[in-house]
């Protein structure tokens, strides 16, 4: 890794930190942990856990956690499908929905997106261009990385 890099990696990691750090100041986003599946729920009523761990990308037991936190908190429950006994749907409860819907509210009313408020309109094409790209390599880097851990080399 040349300077340059390394000075953007450093900066990366700065911004990391800032949102993170600034996300807590404000409670949360729905888009994170538990908001995220609240969120999630409110758009899709009936959702399985196997379905909420493979949009996620979480393990399945990350995702057990999460949902007995959420459980525990009265904001969704877990029903039996009725179609197939063994599977588990996730439902909002109105609790949920409404923790969902004031989620919503406070981050309109913190004005999320104000942060690049300081980038014009082609600045933003642009930035979002590269952070396109910088996505997209560690996606590919996830999958070559992926396969040799499992011991599978795809790419011979």
């Amino acid at each position: 890794m040349n300077e340059k890099q390394i000075e953007v990696v450093s900066q990366f990691m700065r911004l990391q930190t800032l949102m993170n750090s600034h996300q807590k100041r404000l409670g949360g986003t729905p888009y994170s942990g538990q908001g995220r599946v609240l969120s999630l729920l409110k758009e899709n009523p009936q959702i399985t856990q196997k379905e909420l761990t493979a949009l996620f990308g979480m393990t399945k037991q990350a995702t057990a956690q999460l949902l007995d936190k959420l459980e525990k908190g009265g904001y969704i429950a877990r029903e039996t499908s009725e179609t197939d006994r063994r599977v588990s749907v996730i439902v909002l409860t109105e609790a949920g929905a409404l923790a969902a819907s004031e989620m919503e509210i406070d981050i309109a009313a913190h004005d999320r997106g104000s942060e690049l408020g300081c980038l014009n309109d082609a600045e933003l094409d642009a930035l979002s261009g590269y952070l396109g790209r910088i996505i997209n390599s560690f996606e590919q880097l996830g999958k070559v990385r992926g396969n040799h851990e499992n011991g599978i080399d795809r790419n011979v």
